[in-house]
């Protein structure tokens, strides 16, 4: 038997907006992605740098504190920038430009490349 709407709307409107199977696999997959990003990104000096807020948008960009760290190693500091900076599809900021942000960042990846 068809599933019904008590609302009355017409069957497709209902197909419409149905949320397709894939999508939800993919949202609970980047949501599990997301929350091992964060638990690392929340292990690290980073946690003193920025905001949780921004470590969430961070991890829910995909980049983990081990992506920051492999940007910085092989290009330094001005590479984890650009990467923190790039543009999405949508023409904004993967994470942020905001320069205080990423001069934390920055800052952040030089002091433990000076630290014994």
């Amino acid at each position: 038997m068809p599933w019904h709407s008590s609302l009355k709307l017409p069957a497709s409107v209902l197909h419409q907006h149905q949320w397709a199977w894939e999508d939800a696999i993919k949202t609970v997959n980047h949501s599990a992605q997301k929350k091992v990003l964060l638990t690392e990104l929340k292990a690290t000096g980073l946690k003193d740098v920025l905001s949780s807020s921004m470590l969430d948008k961070v991890a829910a960009s995909g980049l983990g504190y081990r992506h920051l760290k492999l940007a910085f190693q092989r290009s330094g500091s001005l590479a984890v920038v650009d990467v923190l900076r790039e543009k999405n599809e949508a023409k904004k900021p993967r994470v942020t430009a905001n320069k205080k942000v990423l001069d934390a960042v920055q800052k952040h990846f030089e002091s433990v490349q000076q630290a014994p």
